[in-house]
């Protein structure tokens, strides 16, 4: 079942673009909201030969945080497939690329007010071939972590990216390793 909208009107046309919406409930009740459009997004949880994921660090504006500690990940462009700004992304912001890729399913971050989905792969034996190669507005540091050593870190919430939490979550699902 869809939303009843009434009426869209565009508030802000940016990087984001913001549409504020009237929706009519099924109480007959009229209400407003604000609706984000941001594009699709990949996520990749790249583990090495050495059973090592490999993580970003890079300043976020919307954590406040300086080092956000996080999978690789960004927007998929026009005309892009999933995998393909799955292994772009990793190749620019790692130097890594992978022998075998596995699709871990896509979900919505932020569904009350956000359209972005997001596309989760694994990328397996994942090694290094070249340097960064980053976007001007980018600046990350690369590292590697046991997954041991991660799932420590995403349990005490030094990670709490929500891609790296759901990547090591399905992972350890696709690897047999799910606690549940």
């Amino acid at each position: 079942m869809e939303l009843d909208v009434k009426k869209v009107k565009r508030i802000f046309d940016g990087f984001l673009k913001i549409d504020e919406l009237e929706i009519q409930l099924p109480n007959g009740e009229t209400i407003e909201r604000e609706l984000v459009y941001k594009k699709d997004s990949t996520a990749i949880i790249a583990i090495d030969e050495n059973n090592q994921v490999i993580l970003t660090k890079q300043p976020r504006a919307g954590s406040g945080k300086l080092e956000s500690i996080e999978i690789p990940a960004g927007l998929i462009e026009a005309n892009e497939k999933p995998i393909e700004a799955a292994k772009r992304e990793l190749k620019e912001e790692t130097g890594c690329v992978a022998e075998e890729w596995i699709d871990l399913g896509n979900y919505y971050p932020d569904p009350a007010c956000c359209t972005s989905k997001s596309y989760l792969f694994y990328a397996k034996n994942a090694k290094k071939v070249s340097e960064l190669n980053l976007d001007p507005d980018e600046f990350i540091e690369t590292f590697r972590l046991k997954i041991e050593d991660l799932e420590k870190m995403l349990k005490d919430g030094t990670v709490n990216d929500v891609n790296t939490l759901m990547a090591m979550y399905k992972v350890k699902k696709y690897l047999g390793k799910s606690e549940e």
